[in-house]
This record gives C-alpha cells, sequence and structure tokens, in this order.
C-alpha cells in the first residue's frame, strides 16, 4: 500500500484542474495516469469535447454513492416531503430525468457495421395502396352521385342540404 500511495497526486478540488486532467488523458501527454471521478463529469466531458479526444473509464465500479434528503422527523413538512418525492418517483420523473440527462451515450462502442437505409418493398407499400384505392373509389362514387343529381330530384335536395346551412 505505501508503494501505491507514494504514486498519488492530489488535485485540487476544483472544476478547472480535473477538466485539465481530463485533457492531459484525453490527448494522452498523460498515459500512464489515471484519474478517480464521477462517470458524469467523463460523460460530459465525452459529449461536449470531442475534438479534444475521448477519455475512456474502466468497468468497473468502486464507489455508488445514493441521494439522501435529511430532515427532522418531528417536523411538519415530512409527510409533505414524503407525499411529492412518492408521486415523483411513481410518476416516473426522476427515472426520465435521469435516462434523459445522466446518460452514458458517449461511453458506446461505434458499431461494427453502419446501417444503411434500404428502399422500401411493394410489400410495404400495400397499405398506402388500398388507402388510395379506397379513397378513389369514394370519390368516383361521389362524382357519380353528383352527375345523377341533374336528372334526379330527391338526390338533388338530399345532396344540396349540407350547402344551405
Amino acid at each position: 500500500m505505501p508503494s501505491i500511495l507514494s504514486r498519488i497526486t492530489w488535485l485540487e478540488d476544483d472544476d478547472a484542474s480535473v477538466d485539465g486532467h481530463l485533457v492531459r488523458l484525453a490527448t494522452h501527454q498523460a498515459p500512464a495516469t489515471a484519474l478517480f471521478t464521477d462517470v458524469e463529469r467523463v460523460a460530459y466531458y465525452n459529449r461536449f469535447r470531442v475534438r479534444d479526444g475521448r477519455v475512456s473509464i474502466a468497468s468497473v465500479v468502486l464507489v455508488r454513492l445514493p441521494i439522501g434528503m435529511y430532515y427532522p422527523k418531528k417536523s411538519c413538512l415530512a409527510n409533505q416531503f414524503d407525499r411529492e418525492l412518492d408521486s415523483l418517483v411513481t410518476s416516473g420523473y426522476i427515472s426520465y430525468r435521469l435516462e434523459r440527462y445522466v446518460n452514458y451515450e458517449s461511453f458506446k462502442r461505434p458499431s461494427a457495421y453502419e446501417q444503411t437505409p434500404t428502399p422500401l418493398t411493394i410489400d410495404q407499400l400495400v397499405g398506402c395502396f388500398e388507402t388510395l384505392f379506397g379513397l378513389l373509389l369514394l370519390g368516383t362514387g361521389l362524382f357519380i352521385l353528383e352527375l345523377l343529381s341533374r336528372w334526379i330530384v330527391p338526390l338533388r335536395t338530399l345532396l344540396t342540404f349540407p350547402q344551405t346551412e
């Protein structure tokens, strides 16, 4: 353990020093080093600083930190806090926010093959053709009714009734 501790360099507790170390890791200026930081910071770096290079992460999780809210048990707001938190959890709002803003898409490896669009086939367009045929039949039927309404008076009154309102 003393041999490991002698090789550890403690960074200052500010964002600039961690970002500087991430830049050195991405540009291979410090290739034999590692950085112990939260995954969200590396994901943010990889998403918004792609041109500087990517920073890889280890697949081993070293620390899991739960999120907690502490308040006195006898507080008059305890029940209200519990209700609000329960409603946020059951509505899916928390999982939605985590999926939307704390995602790890930048860590996904590029796919081995490129997906190219394929042309549509006739089998995929059968429903469109059926709809087109049905609408053409409907339009033709209405056209024939309008032509027949010139000679059939009750049909003419039926077709002109909606227009007179």
